[in-house]
């Protein structure tokens, strides 16, 4: 019980009864109790409040693994993220719309760069050696891609599962936790287009501040001399110090000043979104249709992101008990990223500059000048595609029991170029100063597919007071993948990046290629005894292509009771 607009509140004892001072301003108390609506009541000596229990809530249906649940009646550790949320977030990656939704979610931030996703973890770190990133299951398949491509204005809800009870059902791959992803479907035969654009400016919170031309020579005296050194000044003495700035405005060739950072890392950068949605349809069939379209860039030059993202859900019912879902998902992104200038910003000194004076770009120290390998060194392009689609027919004999059967292929395609390219560096004479630099290209091709099988049934059925759920099914998975890399070095021209003009003396080549697969049974119970005392037990055995023979089969139970 809390007096409205301010902190003061007491907490009722197990029979509803409390007492308050409260202010002679107030007039209206919060009353708000576990399962029950927050009411606003006014303020009289003696007060008889009635509550009402909040049946939404407690009627609210989440996705759970192979089905769906009341949220009052999964005993589990679970948490609904709608997508009423993600849309106040506005961020084009999933992983970091997860941040702060949900607790023992932990979301960390990635590198920065455009399009890149953050570290997930849920509740914590679960092994020391494997990876402790949750399992990701996108419209009741298991995702093994980059959840950070699928598109977040795309999704209708994410299902969070932190605890064995609830994650047990996916077995082994379940060990870190789920993360249950269902996109947005068409509800009405009511026809509805929508388009979005935005643009933003992205800018640094911090920078880190390096010390200037001066300073930097008195802590590498000081370095210098707390390392042994017989004088203070070893290196610097202490008129060159003071005299540094006064003879760099006279010739800047032989006391260079440089703010690598300046020189190196924009002040800022933009992206722009571009998102279409159109769906409807008949009394047969329900169609939900989007496409998105994003490009950004950094604060490093020349690094660039480009994403196009387009997904088709249909929804067809044959007749009353035969129902049948097709989805499609194609997505294509474009990265572009010279040689990352951070590492260079952190260790380049400030005595040491980019270009002299006549405009030839410097040797900068001992032949490392961070400019030149920024925009002279040559850049990596890569490209992605990936198709993913998703075949389901659903069958209802009779009123309670659903038999569901799924097939789902996936295909991506990865391909990357890069193009080291030789540069000079002169010295302050306008000599050509020595340096590692040469012309390369290496090419690589990746592609890998799945296809994953399902069948289980659901089962509910109330007697009375008593509420079963049943769900038993078995699901088949094959996972192929290849990889092919070539290379030529020593190119002489350094303006046509393609195999065929390398030296053919200088030509390589490697590759590798590989599968796996497994196959599982699963099952679950929830029992719930007036709507009151709850019971949930979940098993699956899986079998996996990665052990021997004789040794390939696991089995997962897992219980849970609530009240």
């Amino acid at each position: 019980v809390l007096v409205k607009g301010t902190s003061i509140g007491v907490a009722s004892d197990a029979h509803g009864h409390f007492t308050l001072k409260v202010p002679e301003s107030a007039t209206e108390l919060i009353v708000s109790f576990m399962g029950m609506e927050t009411q606003e009541v006014g303020i009289k000596a003696n007060l008889t409040i009635r509550l009402k229990s909040a049946n939404e809530k407690l009627d609210e249906v989440m996705v759970v693994a192979y089905g769906t649940a009341k949220k009052s009646s999964f005993t589990g550790a679970a948490e609904v993220i709608k997508n009423e949320q993600l849309e106040k977030m506005n961020v084009v990656s999933v992983t970091k719309a997860l941040e702060g939704t949900s607790p023992g979610l932990q979301v960390m931030g990635g590198t920065g760069q455009p399009g890149s996703g953050a570290t997930v973890r849920i509740r914590g770190i679960g092994s020391l050696s494997s990876s402790s990133a949750p399992l990701y299951v996108l419209n009741g398949v298991v995702f093994d891609g980059d959840i950070s491509s699928i598109n977040p204005d795309d999704i209708e809800s994410i299902s969070v599962l932190k605890d064995a009870a609830s994650a047990s059902i996916y077995g082994s791959r379940a060990a870190a936790g789920v993360i249950l992803v269902s996109t947005k479907r068409a509800k009405n035969n009511q026809l509805k287009m929508s388009y979005n654009y935005e643009y933003g400016i992205d800018m640094p919170t911090a920078m880190p501040k390096y010390a200037r031309a001066r300073d930097w020579m008195i802590f590498k005296n000081e370095l210098t001399y707390n390392d042994g050194g017989d004088d203070l000044y070893g290196v610097y003495s202490q008129d060159f110090i003071d005299s540094y700035e006064a003879n760099h405005a006279i010739d800047p060739d032989r006391y260079p000043i440089t703010d690598w950072q300046d020189v190196l890392l924009k002040d800022q950068s933009n992206h722009q979104r571009h998102s279409f949605t159109l769906s409807g349809g008949t009394d047969k069939l329900l169609t939900n249709f989007s496409l998105n379209y994003y490009k950004g860039n950094s604060i490093i030059p020349g690094k660039e992101y480009e994403r196009i993202y387009a997904r088709l859900n249909n929804d067809f019912k044959i007749n009353n008990w035969i129902h049948a879902k097709v989805d499609l998902n194609v997505r294509l992104t474009d990265r572009e990223y010279p040689n990352s200038p951070i590492y260079y910003t952190h260790h380049s000194h400030p005595l040491t500059t980019n270009f002299w004076s006549n405009g030839l770009i410097s040797q900068g120290r001992d032949g490392e000048n961070p400019y030149a390998l920024l925009t002279l060194a040559g850049k990596q392009k890569t490209r992605g595609f990936g198709f993913s689609g998703k075949i389901g027919i659903d069958l209802t004999p009779f009123e309670g029991l659903t038999i569901s059967a799924v097939a789902a292929p996936t295909y991506y395609l990865y391909k990357s170029k890069d193009w080291d390219t030789k540069f000079d560096l002169y010295d302050m004479e306008g000599n050509i100063y020595p340096n590692s630099s040469t012309t390369n290209l290496r090419e690589d091709r990746n592609d890998n597919n799945s296809l994953t099988f399902q069948l289980y049934a659901n089962y509910n059925k109330v007697f009375g007071q008593h509420a079963f759920n049943l769900m038993a099914g078995y699901e088949d998975y094959a996972f192929n993948w290849e990889n092919e890399g070539a290379w030529r070095n020593n190119y002489v021209l350094s303006s046509y990046p393609y195999l065929n003009l390398g030296p053919e003396d200088q030509q390589y080549n490697n590759g590798s290629a590989g599968h796996n697969a497994y196959r599982s049974y699963f099952g679950r119970l929830m029992y719930s005894y007036a709507n009151r005392y709850l019971l949930q037990v979940n098993v699956r055995s899986d079998g996996s292509s990665r052990f021997a023979k004789g040794h390939r089969w696991g089995t997962f139970p897992s219980a849970s009771a609530g009240w």
